[in-house]
């Protein structure tokens, strides 16, 4: 493990090496090397089976460098390890099974962005005290090890952009401390356990573009803390549950899926919280709740495809943080709403192909110095485009065909 780009070479002439080289810790007493942290130092080559005689090891960080080669099985030797961060190298092969010497000792592991294939070894179920697992963007497979649930003090968990091909393991539910959940980007199936109500303490939940089945467990109003809730991309059927309005999320995203629902009223109980809402590609129908005005610091709202009906409420006016506002291919009439002046935010406004009637209002786009987009084509709009529309500073595209405009 070298590299001509190694920013902090070692002088092994030094004679009190190697506890003054840079990026190493001893312990003051015996001199036993305790730490090695050498994040972006600029190295390459591989992992040296010989430091694995470095037993009192608490800490190896190689994160940001080019380290190549396969994790040498000898490191299980390392039996007083709490951390090992090995992120964003061009690492390869599996992970090995002998790692699970580390025990009661290993707190953190973290070994994203590399090429690290085949299975998440079961023998990793005695690291009882692990509470972060970070194995994102790798080409792991195989199912979700159902042993993995003795974990008790698992907080992160982070499986991001691999090959799992498995169901949600029902008894990750004794994970009483887990807080970020990210298996999104991979290949699993089933549902979502019902079970895992007892993520009492859940912040981010992350399962997107998978094929999980199934519909939104009610029992998750349980989780009352929860921050972002993105499961797009999946085959999810039934409604949204009322019973969420018990949650403040500000990432809410169901994005292509097979939902069926009305939008909840119930969710203005998320108030200030929401910041981002996309129901895109889902059966979603009935009229717009005026009482989602409550999501005053709201910055996108998608629903494309849809059967979104009724009017553009002008309660929401109050989105004065409002950068993103789509509403397409859908079917809502009435006209545009001249009290939306306030949305000085706003980069994109799309309500192409619905239903919408009477004129642009000109007095609303003044205000929006950062509009980008514009799209209203394919309604019933009439009169004339408004020149203050077309002095928008930062407008770059604008579709209004397929209306009665008149007027160039």
């Amino acid at each position: 493990m070298s590299g001509p780009q190694w920013k902090s070479k070692w002088d092994f002439s030094d004679p009190n090496a190697p506890c003054t080289f840079v990026g190493v810790d001893c312990d003051i007493g015996s001199a036993d090397i305790t730490r090695i942290v050498l994040s972006r130092q600029g190295l390459n080559g591989q992992l040296p089976a010989m430091i694995a005689n470095l037993t009192k090891l608490t800490l190896f960080n190689v994160s940001y460098n080019a380290i190549h080669g396969t994790l040498p099985p000898e490191f299980a030797a390392w039996t007083s390890i709490a951390q090992v961060i090995l992120e964003i190298n061009n690492i390869t092969g599996t992970l090995p099974p002998h790692y699970s010497e580390w025990g009661r000792s290993i707190r953190r592991f973290y070994c994203g962005r590399n090429n690290i294939s085949g299975i998440l070894p079961v023998s990793y179920s005695n690291w009882s005290m692990i509470e972060t697992f970070d194995g994102s963007y790798n080409q792991l497979n195989g199912s979700l090890p159902s042993e993995f649930a003795k974990w008790s003090s698992i907080s992160v968990f982070v499986l991001t952009s691999n090959l799992i091909s498995s169901t949600l393991p029902s008894e990750y539910a004794a994970w009483i401390r887990l807080v970020d959940f990210f298996g999104d980007s991979n290949k699993i199936i089933g549902t979502l356990p019902p079970e895992y109500s007892a993520w009492a303490i859940m912040q981010l939940f992350h399962c997107a573009k998978n094929s999980i089945s199934g519909t939104l467990p009610k029992s998750y109003r349980s989780w009352p803390l929860i921050k972002e809730f993105d499961v797009q991309y999946n085959q999810l059927t039934g409604s949204l549950p009322p019973e969420f309005a018990d949650w403040r999320p500000s990432l809410f995203t169901l994005n292509n899926n097979q939902i069926s629902s009305t939008l909840p009223p119930q969710y203005s109980q998320w108030g200030v919280s929401t910041q981002y809402f996309y129901l895109q590609d889902c059966d979603i129908y009935g009229s717009l709740p005026p009482s989602y005005s409550n999501w005053t610091y709201l910055m996108g709202f998608a629903i494309r495809n849809s059967r979104v009906s009724g009017m553009l409420p002008n309660e929401y006016a109050s989105w004065v943080r409002i950068g993103t506002f789509v509403i397409s291919y859908s079917s809502l009439s009435g006209t545009i709403p001249s009290t939306y002046n306030h949305w000085s935010s706003v980069t994109t406004i799309d309500l192409s192909n619905n239903h919408l009637t009477g004129t642009i209002p000109s007095n609303i786009w003044g205000s929006m110095a950062l509009l980008t987009t514009v799209a209203l084509s394919n309604n019933s709009l009439s009169g004339t485009l408004p020149a203050q529309l077309l002095r928008v500073p930062q407008l770059g595209y604008i579709s209004v065909g397929f209306n009665q405009l008149t007027g160039t």
